[in-house]
């Protein structure tokens, strides 16, 4: 996850592999349906994942302070990590350029 990738490199990634079951007859999260649903949302509005979901949730609920993270804008004030144990661990960062509809990456400052 600290290698960027491009929404269709990713969708590259998995597109000729084979489905592990058929359609309906077992069920298991998958990220790559979300990339999938990310690519037709972006297809169709002509909009990245983090426009639409600005532009058509986030700013009509009024969630000013919420968006998208990248590894461009600066938050203030953002979480880095956490932990429960005695001393801190320090996690390596993660590259979060890369698309968004598979992941959660939405902050709220």
């Amino acid at each position: 996850m600290r290698l960027s990738k491009s929404l269709d490199e990713m969708i590259n990634d998995f597109k000729n592999k084979p489905r592990l079951f058929a359609s309906g007859s077992e069920f298991s999260y998958s990220s790559s349906d979300y990339l999938i649903l990310t690519k037709i949302i972006e297809i169709v509005t002509k909009l990245s994942y983090a426009e639409v979901l600005k532009k058509y949730i986030l700013k009509p609920l009024g969630m000013n302070d919420s968006g998208c993270l990248n590894e461009f804008d600066i938050v203030n004030n953002l979480a880095e990590s956490y932990g429960f144990w005695k001393t801190d661990i320090k996690t390596a960062n993660v590259n979060l350029s890369f698309p968004l509809g598979g992941i959660r990456h939405i902050f709220n400052s």
